[in-house]
């Protein structure tokens, strides 16, 4: 560094000798003639001087991709600067883009900054693909046929996923991929764990999905194993919970209910808000429990009970929905038509967003700052992963 230093003072004191240290140090006085300045023979004149800064560089232009017409641009759909993300743009409408095609019946899904990933109820594994498409991989290289649970984890370095087998578990992988000694238990045995999920502070969520289930929770890594909050119930399906309140979606005798549980404390009774509707996903909301019915579509609820609002009034067979802000996704996945649809959270009566029709029983759903994304499960033999720009 000394020796760099010194040639460095060098090298200005030899263009103050030559220069004139005034011009250096931007004195005035020290004025020097181009070139370019001889006289000339023609007008005994100055030359202009030669400018030598470089050539301007153009402004980028904040719209590279200008905005002529909003009903077809895929850059420019429906308004000015609104991308289809890949997707074709047909009367001011993103159609959907298929991220990858699936073999077999994906269902549960998850995603990171960069990658989607899903179960495959067919093959017994758990993939991934980018988001913005490209070849699929395996993360964890299951059995033909195993039944996953419903939920799918991506948090920290991993991705967690539940077995649903009477001596079934829940299961972590790195999200690059499980070694080769298979992925790591994080609870087994478990009584046939059919949903899974991950709240604040690490809290999973767990629910038998049997005749006579409970539903459990530990904190991860959970070396204690599951502490249950509630009694045997008729086959909890979907759980929401914050805090200590907890409700869940249970296939009990005459179609199904909407179960609940103001306080986890095991001495508490649970009490039935909805009956004999086929209750399928259940989410919290601020002082409401929202669900969806195969019959009825998205309905909130005062989480007391109260009176029902429903969010769309468009029947539907909706399995799942998820909130977004101001706005709910929800699929319809009726064979003839297939649909995810979009409504304010406040509601939107009969007039919901269609933005993806005659999808292959459209199944779960995720979202993320551009996109929503969910699993056409199809018939059991040819999926897709799908993504459509917001």
């Amino acid at each position: 560094m000394r020796a760099r230093s010194l040639a460095m003072v060098g090298t200005w004191l030899l263009g103050c000798a030559w220069l004139g240290c005034n011009a250096l140090l931007g004195n005035e006085s020290a004025v020097f003639e181009s070139d370019s300045g001889a006289p000339t023979a023609e007008t005994g004149s100055l030359d202009p001087p030669r400018d030598e800064s470089p050539p301007a560089v153009p402004a980028p232009d904040a719209n590279p991709h200008p905005c002529s017409t909003t009903q077809s641009d895929p850059f420019n759909c429906g308004a000015c600067g609104h991308d289809c993300l890949g997707g074709s743009c047909y009367a001011s409408a993103c159609s959907p883009v298929v991220i990858v095609e699936e073999p077999g019946k994906p269902t549960e899904l998850a995603i990171d900054a960069t990658h989607i990933y899903w179960t495959n109820q067919t093959t017994g594994d758990v993939r991934r693909a980018p988001l913005a498409g490209g070849d699929a991989e395996t993360i964890f290289n299951g059995v033909t046929g195993a039944l996953f649970g419903r939920g799918l984890i991506r948090t920290g370095a991993d991705i967690y996923f539940a077995i649903q087998n009477a001596d079934g578990g829940i299961f972590s992988c790195p999200a690059t991929g499980c070694p080769d000694a298979g992925p790591k238990v994080v609870l087994a045995p478990v009584n046939s764990p059919g949903f899974v999920a991950l709240g604040d502070g690490g809290v999973l969520t767990v629910a038998e999905s049997v005749s006579n289930g409970r539903v459990g929770q530990c904190t991860l890594p959970c070396l204690g194993g599951l502490k249950f909050v509630t009694g045997a119930e008729a086959t909890p399906t979907f759980v929401a919970t914050d805090g200590d309140a907890f409700y869940w979606s249970a296939a009990t005798p005459g179609l199904g209910a909407l179960r609940g549980k103001r306080d986890r404390d095991a001495g508490t009774a649970t009490t039935s808000l909805v009956t004999g509707t086929a209750v399928r996903q259940v989410a919290l909301s601020g002082s409401e429990v929202v669900f969806a019915a195969r019959d009825s579509g998205v309905t909130a609820l005062p989480r007391d009970g109260g009176s029902a609002r429903r969010i769309s009034s468009t029947t539907t067979q909706t399995e799942r929905f998820i909130i977004d802000g101001d706005f709910i996704y929800f699929n319809d996945t009726r064979p003839s038509t297939g649909q995810i649809v979009r409504c304010p959270f406040a509601g939107c009566g009969d007039s919901g967003a269609i933005l993806a029709t005659l999808q292959a029983a459209p199944n779960a759903l995720v979202v993320d700052a551009k996109s929503v994304y969910w699993a056409d499960v199809g018939d059991g033999t040819a999926g897709r992963i799908m993504r459509l720009a917001k």
